[in-house]
């Protein structure tokens, strides 16, 4: 989608169009959707880690119920839409296939029983408004019941930032947007510490948090706004105990819980 609609302009278009094609395409709503069961996808990155030199990084990503949608001018304005929609998720460093390190994946199973939300909400939206020509630019992420773990090493993230980086001259046709909106929200999220000596970590469970900002070009300052919900520390001492948690819970904090005082029960 690089150079076109998606993200360029009024102005891009062919200049051998006519007037009332112009309008007429303006006019026509297109809708693209594309719906996938499972997907296992392993990207082989170049590292520069010292502990792995010689061969490439391993990075897999697994996902389920996966639902991509692409709208333009569904709601009669000039706007292109893409959304994403992940039930189930889970992203892993496996460089090292005996012992992968995961990085984000749901913190409790999926069950027939519960009503799960999904993992991940992305939608990305790039509007024209017809009278000012202002280009408007939505960014709103929504990320609910799961875990990030946080590993001593970072490295994956150096290395995947080297690999994602564009190529020169590849945005220089697009049209920058004047003002751009973001907006990122968590559900029941919770961030796993793992301590770098000791065989325990640190879990920060977050019920919810609303985040947003609105960015213009050339403005001098710029705000942000963020609402916490309620948040929970919990100190494990025991990392099997959080090897694999158990649904039916109302939040993951109550899944650690009851998960830790089963294992204790059954040492006991």
């Amino acid at each position: 989608m690089i150079g076109s609609r998606f993200f360029g302009s009024k102005g891009s278009s062919s200049a051998s169009s006519s007037a009332e094609e112009e309008e007429e395409d303006d006019t026509t709503a297109t809708v693209l959707r594309v719906c996938v069961t499972e997907a296992d996808i392993a990207l082989h990155v170049p590292t520069t880690d010292v502990a792995v030199e010689g061969t490439d990084r391993v990075l897999s990503l697994r996902g389920s119920d996966i639902d991509v949608k692409l709208e333009s001018n569904t709601t009669g304005r000039q706007e292109t839409a893409l959304s994403l929609v992940l039930l189930d998720a889970e992203f892993a460093d496996r460089t090292n296939p005996t012992a992968p390190n995961r990085i984000l994946a749901r913190t409790t199973p999926l069950s027939l029983t519960g009503n799960h939300l999904p993992v991940l909400n992305l939608r990305f939206s790039s509007l024209t408004h017809p009278q000012s020509g202002l280009k408007e630019t939505g960014i709103k992420v929504v990320l609910s019941s799961s875990t990030f773990f946080l590993h001593q090493n970072f490295s994956w993230a150096k290395d995947l930032a080297l690999f994602a980086k564009t190529p020169e001259g590849v945005f220089e046709d697009v049209v920058p947007s004047e003002v751009t909106r973001i907006g990122v929200s968590l559900v029941d999220c919770s961030l796993h510490a793992k301590s770098p000596t000791l065989g325990g970590a640190i879990v920060l469970v977050i019920g919810t948090l609303e985040g947003k900002a609105d960015t213009e070009s050339g403005a001098e300052k710029r705000g942000a706004e963020v609402g916490l919900g309620s948040v929970a520390v919990l100190a494990v001492d025991d990392l099997a105990t959080t090897t694999e948690l158990y649904g039916g819970h109302r939040t993951s904090a109550e899944a650690y819980q009851v998960c830790d005082l089963f294992q204790n029960k059954i040492r006991g």
